[in-house]
């Protein structure tokens, strides 16, 4: 099958505690092709697939996005959400089955990112702070994905540079456990006042370093 006028409607990364880091992407074509052969003459490289990245010694950073100093938590699982708020263009006479391109329309979620963890009075207080004064946070994941130290160790960082918490922190058993969850909103980073590129301003950045 050849998938036209394609749009992205989500794609989100999951990290669960021993679980492989994972990512979903969601998307909608206008129309299709096939099935048959779509004579596409570009090679396909060989993809020697390491070993899969699993979510363990993370560090998480969840603070009020002004704060310097770093705050750790220890978290369970957080789930991003990234919504780029794009969709088709109606158009009778357009080339992909009724649509003619591709616009970005509000409302602009950016990117969502739902946290778990157990229960911990400081995290709760502090989030439930966040809500109630609408204290704009920053979120930060470290993951250790090669090498164990020194320069050989590598990661991959997730990090939301301006966010809101949104709804009160939720408190739940699971299991005779006490855990906590809250949800962020996503906004365009705010932290620089002199930003002056797309990458300085983006909801959400991926760096592996």
């Amino acid at each position: 099958f050849t998938f036209n006028g394609v749009r992205t409607d989500t794609w989100s990364i999951s990290l669960k505690r021993d679980g492989i880091i994972t990512v979903t992407q969601k998307f909608e074509s206008a129309n299709w092709t096939g099935p048959s052969d779509q004579s596409i003459s570009t090679a396909v490289a060989t993809d020697p697939t390491r070993s899969h990245n699993s979510f363990i010694n993370g560090r998480f950073l969840l603070q009020a996005a002004t704060t310097v100093t770093r705050v750790h938590y220890a978290l369970e699982e957080i789930d991003i959400m990234f919504t780029p708020g794009m969709v088709h263009i109606p158009d009778a006479g357009g080339s992909q089955e009724g649509t003619v391109g591709l616009m970005r329309v509000p409302p602009r979620l950016w990117a969502t990112a739902k946290l778990k963890a157990r229960y911990d009075q400081t995290l709760h207080a502090n989030a439930t702070g966040y809500w109630y004064n609408r204290t704009e946070v920053q979120l930060v994941a470290i993951i250790p994905v090669f090498g164990t130290s020194g320069a050989s160790q590598r990661f991959v960082i997730f990090d939301i540079g301006t966010a809101v918490v949104v709804g009160v922190p939720q408190i739940a058993d699971e299991g005779g456990r006490k855990v906590m969850t809250l949800t962020l909103h996503a906004k365009l980073d705010e932290r620089n006042a002199a930003q002056t590129t797309d990458a300085q301003r983006a909801p959400l950045r991926i760096a592996v370093m």
